[in-house]
């Protein structure tokens, strides 16, 4: 037709394997010492998880569990393939190991649940001490 632009289709390919494997996966995980910050629990997963080269792990958010006291919430996005993570399942319990909670002859390994379901309560911020809120 006289006036009109061909409209060209980009025909996408599938994705390789190679490409599959450098998606990025959220997890949360829960049951961490109060001790941990985000670039401790980050250099916990990456040795917990057995994260090597081409794989990343970034803790998005580290927030204290409002069930259970004393105890943190985190979320993590991992880009690349963990060794250490089945690919069956939605649920696996992982042990953190952080130098900076050692006595200094020990490392301190604490037992925490990692997940990908996101079932129940996942708070993403810190609240400001003295504010009040609440959840149903």
């Amino acid at each position: 037709m006289p006036g009109r632009w061909p409209v060209f289709v980009e025909e996408r390919q599938p994705e390789s394997s190679e490409k599959k494997g450098q998606e990025n996966k959220n997890y949360r995980i829960r049951n961490i010492n109060t001790r941990f910050n985000k670039s401790s629990l980050e250099h916990a997963l990456h040795s917990a998880l057995r994260i090597g080269g081409g794989t990343t792990a970034h803790v998005l958010s580290l927030a204290p569990d409002p069930i259970y006291p004393g105890k943190l919430i985190a979320t993590f996005s991992l880009k690349g393939a963990a060794n250490s993570i089945p690919s069956e399942g939605t649920e696996w319990t992982i042990f953190l190991e952080d130098q900076t909670m050692s006595d200094g002859h020990e490392t301190v390994r604490q037992e925490v649940v990692m997940d990908s379901h996101f079932l129940g309560f996942t708070p993403l911020n810190n609240q400001p001490t003295g504010d009040n809120y609440s959840f149903e």
